[in-house]
C-alpha cells in the first residue's frame, strides 16, 4: 500500500481486503486461479464417512485451508463442523505433528509436502482440491499493481505479464526444467516432493491468466463483510486490459505452439 513494490504477487484474499479499506490495488493476471490443497488422512480412513465424527487440521481459522477444508469437505459428501470438525492448529509442522499423535484425523497439506517431513508418516491422499471436477474459485497467484502505476507504466505491467505467460507455459511442457528450477529453491525437496508438486501445479496453471471474476467477487463480499468500509465491486479491483490484449494480438497463441 505504500507502493514502494509497484507490481507483485498477491492473492484476490489480500487485494480485497486492502481495496475495502481504501488501497487502490489492481489484479491483472492470474496464474493459479483456485486452492492447492491435499486433504491427508490416516490409512484407517478408506471412505469419506470414516471421517464423521472426527477432526482434521488447517492452519487458522479464516485462512485459505480453512477455506479448502470446507470445500473439500463438501466435495466429499460432508458437512464441515456439523459432521466433521475442523481445529486450529497451527503450520505444517505443527499440523503433521498432531496427526502423527492421533489427535486429528487429517489436515490440509500443500501438494508434496507430506513427503518432506523427514520420518514418513502412515497416511493417504484422499482427496486433492486439483482433481475435482470444479475447484473453488479463488484468485491466488496474481499479478497485481496499483491503479496509479498502471497508466503510466502499462508496457512494464504488460511485459510482466508476458514473461509470467512464458514461463507458465515452460513449466507445463518441461517437466524435467521445471523440477530443476522447484528444487533449486527449495533445498528440502525430494522426487517424491517434486512429483507430486508438479503434477498438481501443471492441472491448475493457466494458460489464459486472467483473474477469476467469481472468485474476487466471493473474495470482496467476504472483506466487506468484515469490514465497516465501503462497497468494491469486481471492476474495482479487476482488470482484464492485458490480457485480453495479449490475446487478441496472438502472443499466448504463439507462446504455446512455440513460435
Amino acid at each position: 500500500m505504500a507502493e514502494d513494490v509497484p507490481i507483485g504477487m498477491a492473492g484476490g484474499k489480500g487485494v480485497a481486503n486492502a481495496a475495502v479499506r481504501g488501497a487502490d490495488l489492481l489484479s491483472v493476471a492470474c496464474f493459479v486461479n483456485t486452492l492447492d490443497f491435499d486433504l491427508v488422512v490416516h490409512p484407517s480412513i478408506g471412505s469419506p464417512q470414516d471421517l464423521k465424527g472426527k477432526a482434521i487440521g488447517i492452519s487458522r481459522f479464516g485462512s485459505v485451508s480453512d477455506v479448502a477444508a470446507r470445500e473439500l469437505l463438501k466435495a466429499l459428501g460432508l458437512k464441515p463442523v456439523e459432521e466433521v470438525q475442523i481445529r486450529q492448529i497451527g503450520e505444517a509442522p505443527e499440523r503433521a505433528a498432531a496427526f502423527s499423535r492421533g489427535v486429528i484425523a487429517g489436515f490440509l497439506s500443500s501438494p508434496g509436502s507430506i513427503h518432506l517431513l523427514g520420518t514418513a508418516i502412515p497416511h493417504r491422499i484422499l482427496l486433492s482440491m486439483s482433481d475435482l471436477a470444479k475447484p473453488p474459485a479463488f484468485p491466488w497467484v496474481c499479478v497485481s499493481t496499483t491503479k496509479r502505476y498502471l497508466p503510466t507504466k502499462r508496457d512494464t505491467v504488460k511485459r510482466l505479464v508476458m514473461a509470467l505467460i512464458e514461463a507458465a507455459h515452460y513449466f507445463k511442457t518441461d517437466k524435467e526444467g521445471a523440477q530443476r528450477i522447484m528444487a533449486k529453491y527449495h533445498h528440502a525437496a525430494n522426487t517424491a516432493y517434486l512429483d507430486d508438486a508438479y503434477k498438481s501445479t501443471v492441472k491448475i496453471l493457466e494458460r489464459l491468466p486472467y483473474v477469476s471474476r467469481e472468485g474476487m467477487k466471493n473474495q470482496l463480499e467476504h472483506a466487506v463483510n468484515n469490514s465497516a468500509s465501503k462497497k468494491i465491486t469486481v471492476d474495482d479491483v479487476v482488470y482484464d486490459g492485458i490480457v485480453q490484449e495479449l490475446e487478441k494480438e496472438g502472443f499466448i497463441e504463439r507462446v504455446y505452439r512455440g513460435k
